[in-house]
Protein backbone atom coordinates (compact mmCIF):
# COMPACT_ATOMS: atom_id res chain seq x y z
CA UNK A 1 0.00 0.00 0.00
CA UNK A 2 2.66 2.29 1.01
CA UNK A 3 4.82 1.57 -2.84
CA UNK A 4 1.66 2.33 -4.27
CA UNK A 5 0.71 5.48 -2.59
CA UNK A 6 4.51 6.27 -3.11
CA UNK A 7 4.23 6.00 -6.92
CA UNK A 8 1.28 7.72 -7.05
CA UNK A 9 2.62 10.75 -5.33
CA UNK A 10 5.90 10.88 -7.64
CA UNK A 11 3.40 10.91 -10.95
CA UNK A 12 1.38 13.50 -9.26
CA UNK A 13 4.86 15.25 -8.51
CA UNK A 14 6.46 14.75 -12.03
CA UNK A 15 2.89 15.69 -14.11
CA UNK A 16 2.71 18.96 -11.46
CA UNK A 17 6.55 19.78 -13.16
CA UNK A 18 5.34 19.24 -16.44
CA UNK A 19 2.51 21.26 -16.16
CA UNK A 20 4.41 24.33 -14.79
CA UNK A 21 7.15 23.84 -16.87
CA UNK A 22 5.22 23.98 -20.38
CA UNK A 23 3.07 27.46 -18.48
CA UNK A 24 5.02 30.15 -19.59
CA UNK A 25 4.68 33.59 -20.85
CA UNK A 26 3.24 33.11 -24.07
CA UNK A 27 2.81 36.71 -25.14
CA UNK A 28 5.40 36.59 -28.19
CA UNK A 29 9.31 38.12 -28.14
CA UNK A 30 9.52 40.84 -25.48
CA UNK A 31 12.01 43.87 -26.46
CA UNK A 32 12.36 46.02 -29.57
CA UNK A 33 11.96 44.86 -32.88
CA UNK A 34 15.38 44.88 -35.31
CA UNK A 35 13.97 48.09 -36.86
CA UNK A 36 13.09 49.57 -33.72
CA UNK A 37 16.41 48.66 -32.05
CA UNK A 38 18.29 50.07 -35.47
CA UNK A 39 16.12 53.06 -36.17
CA UNK A 40 16.90 54.10 -32.10
CA UNK A 41 20.78 53.90 -33.36
CA UNK A 42 19.70 55.89 -36.62
CA UNK A 43 17.02 58.64 -34.67
CA UNK A 44 19.16 61.57 -34.08
CA UNK A 45 21.24 64.35 -35.81
CA UNK A 46 24.84 63.30 -37.53
CA UNK A 47 27.75 64.96 -38.40
CA UNK A 48 29.40 64.18 -42.25
CA UNK A 49 33.13 63.52 -40.68
CA UNK A 50 34.14 62.20 -44.22
CA UNK A 51 32.69 62.06 -47.99
CA UNK A 52 34.49 59.64 -51.10
CA UNK A 53 33.07 59.47 -54.40
CA UNK A 54 33.73 56.89 -56.59
CA UNK A 55 36.80 56.15 -53.66
CA UNK A 56 38.25 59.35 -53.71
CA UNK A 57 37.54 62.08 -51.20
CA UNK A 58 35.34 64.87 -51.76
CA UNK A 59 35.26 68.10 -49.82
CA UNK A 60 32.81 70.46 -49.05
CA UNK A 61 30.89 68.06 -46.99
CA UNK A 62 31.98 68.57 -43.29
CA UNK A 63 29.44 71.14 -42.32
CA UNK A 64 26.15 69.37 -43.45
CA UNK A 65 24.23 67.31 -40.85
CA UNK A 66 21.76 65.11 -41.39
CA UNK A 67 18.63 64.34 -38.54
CA UNK A 68 17.13 60.99 -38.86
CA UNK A 69 13.57 60.87 -36.91
CA UNK A 70 10.14 60.09 -37.14
CA UNK A 71 9.40 56.03 -36.44
CA UNK A 72 10.60 52.66 -37.23
CA UNK A 73 7.94 52.52 -40.07
CA UNK A 74 8.05 55.48 -41.20
CA UNK A 75 11.77 57.20 -40.99
CA UNK A 76 12.33 61.22 -42.05
CA UNK A 77 15.39 62.77 -42.46
CA UNK A 78 16.70 66.69 -43.18
CA UNK A 79 20.03 68.10 -43.70
CA UNK A 80 21.00 71.13 -42.80
CA UNK A 81 24.43 73.08 -43.68
CA UNK A 82 26.46 73.27 -46.81
CA UNK A 83 27.30 71.16 -49.32
CA UNK A 84 29.31 71.62 -52.67
CA UNK A 85 27.11 73.05 -55.25
CA UNK A 86 25.17 71.41 -57.64
CA UNK A 87 25.31 68.09 -55.55
CA UNK A 88 21.58 68.06 -54.40
CA UNK A 89 20.80 64.42 -55.65
CA UNK A 90 23.50 63.52 -53.33
CA UNK A 91 21.72 64.93 -50.26
CA UNK A 92 18.48 66.85 -51.14
CA UNK A 93 19.56 70.68 -49.60
CA UNK A 94 15.97 71.61 -48.47
CA UNK A 95 12.34 70.01 -46.80
CA UNK A 96 11.76 67.14 -44.96
CA UNK A 97 12.39 63.45 -47.06
CA UNK A 98 11.11 60.28 -45.87
CA UNK A 99 12.99 56.41 -45.94
CA UNK A 100 11.90 53.27 -44.96
CA UNK A 101 14.01 50.03 -44.14
CA UNK A 102 14.05 47.89 -47.03
CA UNK A 103 12.31 45.45 -44.74
CA UNK A 104 12.08 44.04 -41.10
CA UNK A 105 14.36 41.39 -42.09
CA UNK A 106 17.40 43.90 -43.64
CA UNK A 107 17.49 46.52 -41.33
CA UNK A 108 21.19 47.29 -42.93
CA UNK A 109 19.37 49.04 -45.61
CA UNK A 110 17.48 52.35 -46.05
CA UNK A 111 15.21 53.53 -48.86
CA UNK A 112 14.81 57.16 -49.60
CA UNK A 113 11.92 58.27 -50.97
CA UNK A 114 14.01 59.32 -54.07
CA UNK A 115 14.01 55.96 -55.18
CA UNK A 116 17.90 55.29 -53.65
CA UNK A 117 18.70 52.36 -51.50
CA UNK A 118 21.55 53.05 -48.52
CA UNK A 119 23.49 50.61 -47.25
CA UNK A 120 23.69 51.32 -43.37
CA UNK A 121 26.04 50.37 -40.83
CA UNK A 122 25.47 52.12 -37.31
CA UNK A 123 26.24 51.93 -33.96
CA UNK A 124 26.11 54.78 -31.26
CA UNK A 125 29.23 56.16 -32.54
CA UNK A 126 29.67 56.49 -35.82
CA UNK A 127 27.10 55.60 -39.12
CA UNK A 128 28.05 54.73 -42.34
CA UNK A 129 26.23 55.53 -45.41
CA UNK A 130 27.02 53.60 -48.49
CA UNK A 131 24.89 54.86 -51.54
CA UNK A 132 25.13 55.21 -55.90
CA UNK A 133 23.93 57.81 -57.73
CA UNK A 134 22.57 57.52 -61.07
CA UNK A 135 22.09 61.41 -62.42
CA UNK A 136 20.09 61.76 -66.28
CA UNK A 137 20.10 65.50 -65.88
CA UNK A 138 23.33 65.60 -67.69
CA UNK A 139 25.21 66.45 -64.76
CA UNK A 140 26.86 63.17 -64.31
CA UNK A 141 30.55 64.43 -63.51
CA UNK A 142 30.03 66.48 -60.20
CA UNK A 143 27.48 63.41 -58.60
CA UNK A 144 26.91 60.40 -60.71
CA UNK A 145 28.72 57.36 -59.02
CA UNK A 146 29.79 55.47 -55.67
CA UNK A 147 29.04 57.42 -52.46
CA UNK A 148 30.08 57.03 -48.55
CA UNK A 149 29.33 58.87 -45.92
CA UNK A 150 30.90 58.87 -42.53
CA UNK A 151 29.07 60.38 -39.53
CA UNK A 152 29.33 61.28 -36.25
CA UNK A 153 26.58 62.20 -33.87
CA UNK A 154 26.32 65.59 -32.45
Amino acid sequence: MKKQILNSLTTAFFLSLIIFISCGDDDGPSGPTAAEAQFELLAKTWSVTSATADGSPVDGWTDLTITFGGTATAGTYTTNGMQPDGTSLVWPTSGTRTWTFESEENVNTINRNDGVAISLAVDANQATLNFSIVDNSGRTDIVEGAWRFVLSPQ
